[in-house]
């Protein structure tokens, strides 16, 4: 069970880091969602019949109607994540491998810098008040 705001929730059957369709329960209906291929770790969820977009990341899981162009629910969370641990998704598994694919020099070097870094902001001259 998956907890979200307003008081909502949803229910998943199968296994999010490995299944390639999970089922949903959602406010009386089930859905049948499919993997949808990603190279970010995130795991979505879509049913195309339905539109039901299910968006999984480490620390919450959200649900889209891509029918209607809304957001069905947010913050949702397992008990388990609730109280600080994260959804069990690829995410571990993407950045284990894009750490094994990055070159020593770029894990040496660090995160790269913005080209044009934001200039800090100044502030205008005050003009003088006339007092007449």
């Amino acid at each position: 069970m998956w907890q979200c705001e307003l008081g909502n929730s949803l229910q998943l059957q199968g296994d999010i880091a490995e299944d390639e369709q999970l089922q949903m329960h959602w406010k009386g209906k089930n859905y049948n969602l499919p993997r949808q291929a990603t190279v970010t770790g995130t795991e979505f969820w879509f049913d195309p019949e339905s539109g039901m977009d299910l968006v999984i990341v480490p620390r919450k899981a959200m649900l889209f109607n891509r029918k209607v162009g809304t957001r069905l629910a947010d913050d949702c969370k397992t008990i388990a994540m609730w109280v600080g641990t994260t959804a069990p998704t690829h995410s571990e598994k993407f950045q284990a491998a894009q750490a094994l694919a990055a070159p020593q020099e770029l894990i040496d070097r660090g995160p790269p810098m913005p080209a044009h870094p934001r200039p800090l902001m100044t502030p205008l001259p005050l003009s003088p008040i006339s007092r007449s």
